[in-house]
């Protein structure tokens, strides 16, 4: 906290504030979504948006879509401890995606082995040219093997290399490789949904 309110030339306790109104504020927005999706129960909307463990007919497999392009991303509604914060990953390719779990930090798994909510989950591409997508699809796989990092309130702040959580991931590879901000708020800590909604991204598919 001393860190970032140097950094941000605020106090402590203004540091304090803003990161409550932040962590508050997605809190609210997801228990909106989960009532949206008529989900909003530990058995439907899971730990890591269902990751590859998950059998129900509520998901489906990332690989049902063929409409695959490298640095597209994908959403998909997910719970920890009844906090509906969301998940983002990355796609590499027609087969492939990278993202960000915490049982295994960044790695790389066959798009037929991540389910999704088939209720809320989306894939949208980012407004700049197939080459910066590219780039920034590359960087997010050259993370492979870099730990998970719990923190999301201010995950802005920290470093583009080392732990990092699924948010952190998607926006360090633009911030890096294409100079863009995918963070509807822009504030201390990017969420899921900051990803998701950013303002250069367009929906390309319901999944």
């Amino acid at each position: 906290m001393k860190s970032i309110a140097k950094s941000e030339k605020k106090t402590k306790e203004e540091i304090y504030k803003q990161l409550y109104k932040e962590l508050n504020n997605n809190a609210i927005a997801g228990k909106k979504e989960a009532a949206t999706y008529k989900t909003n129960t530990s058995s439907k909307i899971q730990v890591r948006g269902g990751n590859n463990n998950t059998s129900s007919a509520h998901y489906i497999k990332l690989s049902d879509t063929k409409k695959f392009k490298a640095g597209q991303i994908y959403y998909t509604p997910s719970q920890t401890a009844k906090f509906y914060h969301g998940h983002v990953g990355m796609i590499l390719n027609s087969r492939y995606i990278v993202e960000s779990i915490p049982s295994n930090g960044v790695r790389k798994i066959k798009a037929v082995n991540r389910r999704v909510d088939n209720k809320g989950a989306v894939l949208k591409s980012v407004n700049v040219s197939a080459v910066k997508r590219k780039a920034a699809a590359n960087w997010a796989l050259a993370r492979v093997g870099e730990k998970y990092s719990n923190n999301f309130a201010a995950n802005r702040k920290t470093s583009h290399y080392g732990s990092k959580n699924c948010s952190k991931l998607i926006w360090s590879a633009y911030k890096v490789k294409a100079k863009i901000d995918l963070d509807k708020d822009r504030g201390l800590g990017g969420y899921p949904r900051d990803v998701r909604d950013a303002k250069q991204t367009n929906k390309v598919m319901s999944l």
